[in-house]
């Protein structure tokens, strides 16, 4: 082979990589587009808007809604009641959104992965009362276990009559990484052959 076949196969190359490419960055374009915004689809149902899922406007057409809408999500921001009231008396305010609670959890959470989307959205406008002005959207996440929960709280209790601590104290200084999990592992190996 020539240097002029071998540059013309390496421009083949070079075209087809950006042919793979553009297809490529176009499928995950496209995933992007099913996504919505959650709090714009909240705000929708709080103005009780029954027909916004299935009507293109100028944020999202009426496909990207129906294949973004996540009925567990809004769900999940749904079924976040927390009344205003501050005092320790319980008054009739509090009475009134343990209802909007009940009726949240048994008409949106009861079977919602068998009742479709536009069902989930028709009955999330029909129940929602909420001023989402108001109302606070954030999220509560979930509390993260350290490094401390995946060891044996034998080694724990162990480590913690050794150093004159609480199993607490042991268990935040193996979190902070003051203790290595190699060394509780030592310990509990030591452990096992003392009991042994």
């Amino acid at each position: 082979m020539d240097i002029f076949a071998l540059a013309n196969e390496g421009m083949k190359i070079q075209e087809q990589e950006k042919k793979e490419k553009l297809a490529e960055e176009q499928a995950t374009e496209k995933e992007k587009k099913h996504k919505i915004d959650i709090f714009y689809a909240l705000k929708k149902i709080a103005q009780k808007d029954y027909g916004w899922l299935g009507r293109d406007d100028n944020m999202y057409t009426s496909e990207e809604k129906i294949k973004g809408f996540q009925p567990f999500i809004a769900n999940m921001f749904l079924s976040k009641v927390v009344s205003p009231n501050t005092s320790r008396k319980i008054t009739s305010e509090d009475e009134g959104y343990a209802e909007i609670l009940k009726r949240v959890n048994s008409e949106l959470n009861t079977n919602i992965f068998w009742v479709s989307k536009e069902m989930s959205w028709l009955l999330a406008c029909t129940i929602n009362i909420f001023n989402l002005d108001e109302f606070n959207m954030d999220r509560i996440s979930a509390v993260k276990k350290g490094a401390s929960s995946k060891i044996d709280k034998r080694v724990i209790k162990y480590m913690a009559n050794e150093l004159w601590s609480s199993e607490e104290k042991v268990m935040e200084m193996i979190d902070a990484g003051l203790i290595s999990n190699e060394d509780m592992k030592a310990i509990g190996k030591d452990l096992d052959t003392l009991e042994k």
